[in-house]
């Protein structure tokens, strides 16, 4: 039946609700596609719930404890030392590997490697000890953790 004015001179909303109608099936067929879809499929569910969830940031943190007293001026011949913290913030169990270098003249001699696990937030202290061989020589001690690609470092003087 076609769509007539009433009394009023209006059109009567026939057309409009029906549009609507047709335009909310739509939707709901769609929905009702995408859900079998995610359920038929368990990596396009993932990649959907990963897609639309806020993932949290994941990180290592390295940084030296105490760090304005880090050993700039040395005496040869004396020990020093120094330490860093590592703290996990990725979410699960990580193992990580330190290695402390130190670099007399520009030459590496390696210090030491340290090998620890650390639970999700949890974190952890080392020391280190060293000495320079002989006066005048320019040091630098770097931390790295090569599997995270982080290191820190500082520069000293005998």
């Amino acid at each position: 039946m076609p769509n007539k004015p009433n009394e009023a001179g209006r059109k009567s909303p026939k057309r409009k609700s029906s549009s609507l109608l047709l335009r909310f099936s739509a939707a709901m067929v769609a929905l009702a596609v995408v859900g079998f879809i995610l359920g038929q499929n368990q990596s396009v569910a993932h990649a959907f719930y990963l897609a639309t969830t806020k993932q949290p940031e994941r990180f290592t943190e390295l940084y030296f404890n105490n760090s304005q007293n880090l050993p700039t001026q040395v005496t040869a011949g004396l020990t020093y030392s120094f330490s860093y913290h590592i703290t996990n913030h990725e979410a699960q169990t990580e193992s990580y590997t330190s290695i402390v270098t130190m670099l007399q003249n520009g030459r590496p001699a390696q210090l030491e490697t340290t090998k620890f696990s650390l639970p999700d937030g949890q974190g952890q202290d080392v020391t280190v000890h060293f000495k320079a061989a002989r006066i005048g020589e320019t040091l630098e001690l770097i931390v790295s953790l090569p599997a995270n690609q982080e290191s820190i470092d500082f520069r000293s003087k005998s």
